[in-house]
């Protein structure tokens, strides 16, 4: 059999979509202690084991998913056997409980996160070689792979997100397919089913299609306008049908009283309202207390601050001996974070020298990095660097275009010696950084010359 390119291209996107599950799956089970907002995400998980009501800012899919793998991997008999695990505070011991399971399906999507975005950067026909670059950074990034391999919602809300765009982009392509459409209008709900930021990505995709509206209009294609009206209205209800079935799974699970019944009215305690009264009342209450929380962090961070990497989190931290410890840190790959923001200001400056881009493409990227960047800046409550993974996936997808574009003045043999050099830095400095992305213990002093920054200890 010969192989021709697309062969090995599949090829090398099946070996990084394999070696980003040993990454995530290899050291699940470690540490075997709650590790930074798993004393929160775990929690609300495991009440789905006791029915005990809950109340959290964040909608409910990502804590069923969590849910659903510590079902897969037995915790029901360990509730009824023990009792439901406290997820007091960080550092806790799991013992015997299942904990890996709780982080299985979060690492199970974080591992396939740089495959959606290969699919969304091919959906907007983006070159081969920028679009591999960008997964291949996406497998070896610190920061995605410490926060993914946990039981926390992002890996949900960015995998959901960006095969949505990809899907969406894809019935695009084919005049507004409406398997695809439906398809992207499901991912989309599952993304802000998991937490509200996740809308940013159906409100890209709205644009578009309001984009596509008013050229078919002004051209006087009228099956087209039907089209996308009609894609507009199936997507939309698509989207709200899934997210109020979500809650009343949430609901069905959620029977009795609870530590978040002091949230609600006596009539939605009492279940005296109806799905529809219910989900209203939930998410007019998540929206005040998002925007009321007052809770501050030693290692939340202003959003101008997360392109420049300057404030990693410190998630957890085990003392081993005297001098040696273990820690994990929400730590980027400096030299991708880095490289990403010179990446965005490229991008701008040569836009209209990158000729065989789609103009719609550069718009979504554009306006993409800005919605889920941007809104931040008005944000009063805590934030944290992990608010920023959206946009910064966007930077290095705007990263892989220009050094596409900057390479392909090269000879074909200087090209791949730069593609070379460049993954390579990137591999060395994950390698460098590892150690504080899965705990692996430390001296103190080896510690200290991974800081390079006052900020980052």
């Amino acid at each position: 059999m010969i192989w021709n390119k697309n062969m090995w291209l599949y090829l090398v996107v099946f070996v990084l979509t394999i070696f980003g599950l040993v990454l995530h799956l290899g050291f699940l089970s470690y540490p075997n202690e709650t590790v930074f907002d798993e004393v929160h995400f775990g929690k609300f998980a495991s009440a789905y084991f006791t029915g005990a009501y809950y109340f959290d800012i964040h909608p409910p899919l990502g804590k069923l998913l969590i849910a659903l793998g510590a079902w897969l991997g037995g915790y029901g008999g360990y509730v009824r056997e023990y009792g439901a695990f406290l997820f007091t505070n960080i550092g806790d011991p799991y013992g015997s409980v299942p904990y890996g399971w709780f982080r299985l399906l979060p690492a199970i999507a974080g591992s396939f996160i740089p495959l959606a975005v290969y699919g969304f950067m091919r959906s907007l026909r983006l070159g081969h070689h920028a679009s591999l670059f960008a997964m291949f950074c996406l497998v070896f990034e610190n920061a995605l792979l410490a926060h993914t391999r946990l039981m926390l919602l992002d890996s949900f809300l960015l995998l959901f997100g960006f095969l949505g765009l990809a899907a969406f982009f894809t019935s695009r392509n084919r005049g507004y397919s409406w398997l695809m459409l439906m398809t992207a209008g499901a991912l989309f709900s599952l993304s802000f089913s998991t937490k509200w930021t996740g809308i940013s990505f159906l409100g890209l995709a709205g644009l578009v299609m309001i984009y596509d509206l008013i050229r078919c209009n002004r051209e006087r294609l009228g099956s087209r306008v039907s089209i996308i009206l009609k894609g507009i209205g199936c997507m939309g209800l698509i989207s709200f049908l899934i997210y109020g079935g979500i809650f009343y799974v949430h609901f069905t699970l959620l029977p009795h009283t609870g530590p978040g019944d002091a949230y609600m009215s006596q009539d939605f305690r009492n279940h005296k309202l109806s799905l529809t009264g219910k989900l209203f009342e939930l998410n007019q209450k998540m929206a005040f207390y998002n925007a009321t929380l007052k809770a501050t962090h030693s290692y939340g961070s202003p959003a101008w601050s997360w392109p420049i990497l300057s404030r990693p989190i410190f998630y957890w931290h085990q003392q081993i001996s005297s001098g040696i410890a273990g820690r994990i840190y929400l730590m980027g790959n400096p030299v991708l974070w880095w490289m990403s923001c010179i990446g965005i200001i490229a991008f701008i400056v040569f836009i209209r020298q990158l000729g065989y881009i789609d103009g719609i493409a550069k718009a979504v990227l554009l306006v993409g990095y800005g919605a889920n960047f941007f809104p931040f800046f008005s944000v009063s409550r805590v934030l944290f660097l992990y608010h920023y993974f959206a946009a910064f996936i966007i930077s290095v997808v705007m990263l892989g275009v220009v050094m596409e574009h900057g390479f392909s003045r090269f000879s074909p043999k200087r090209t791949w010696i730069a593609w070379f050099l460049c993954a390579m830095l990137i591999v060395v400095l994950f390698c460098f950084f590892a150690p504080l992305t899965f705990g692996i213990p430390m001296s103190d002093a080896w510690y200290r010359v991974h800081t390079w920054m006052p900020s980052w200890i």
